[in-house]
């Protein structure tokens, strides 16, 4: 997930009060609780390689995402920093997707470069069969998100950039990985679709109540 346009979580904890931040990690522990209006929210471990952060999912969208609260999967979370009484930063959280899904629909583009002078036959080969993988349509008859992929190639120091409708691949981790086989160095790039950031709260004056 290192190509993801998200923070870590050691970035997160200096972050000032409020400001929007997206993560890539797992929530490792949670515990439920209910707000004044007796509807349930956690309280969550979120980590990263960096660390770990607390995050709060209010019940507006605990609703809908409970299941990967509770699932080991690797999430995306937006949300917002939050200073609490005792000076440690928390997120408050807005957006819960796991990181598959987020890469396919919140990536707009993925950038690949790609050495011509070090590239080996094999190396082109795997790109060319990467290529030419199709989505299979899932049982309710939906196929993956496909991103599109500008691949720029480099020979005797020059530059240029192939673009082609027929050139978009169904972007997840697994997908990524093998993108990464065969750029030159860290060639793969993903230009982020995120969603803007909902709008700033008034300090969160609804704490236990969202």
């Amino acid at each position: 997930v290192d190509n993801m346009p998200v923070k870590s979580v050691e970035q997160a904890r200096h972050m000032s009060e409020q400001s929007w931040v997206e993560l890539v990690g797992v929530i490792t522990s949670y515990s439920e609780a209910r707000d004044k209006n007796k509807r349930v929210y956690a309280r969550c471990h979120f980590e990263d390689r960096t660390g770990i952060v607390d995050l709060t999912v209010y019940s507006s969208l605990y609703e809908t995402t409970s299941e990967l609260v509770a699932s080991d999967s690797i999430l995306l979370v937006g949300g917002r920093v939050r200073e609490k009484s005792d000076g440690v930063r928390e997120i408050i959280a807005d957006r819960i997707m796991h990181v598959d899904q987020a890469m396919s629909q919140l990536t707009a583009s993925i950038n690949l470069e790609i050495d011509l002078d070090t590239a080996t036959d094999e190396t082109l080969k795997i790109l060319t069969e990467l290529l030419e993988v199709r989505p299979v349509i899932n049982e309710n008859g939906d196929s993956p998100v496909q991103v599109p992929l500008y691949i720029e190639t480099i020979r005797e120091g020059k530059r240029w950039v192939i673009k082609s409708g027929n050139y978009s691949v169904a972007l997840d981790l697994e997908m990524l990985r093998k993108l990464r086989t065969v750029a030159s160095g860290d060639g793969v790039l993903l230009k982020s679709g995120l969603q803007a950031p909902p709008p700033k709260r008034a300090r969160y004056n609804n704490r236990r109540g969202n």
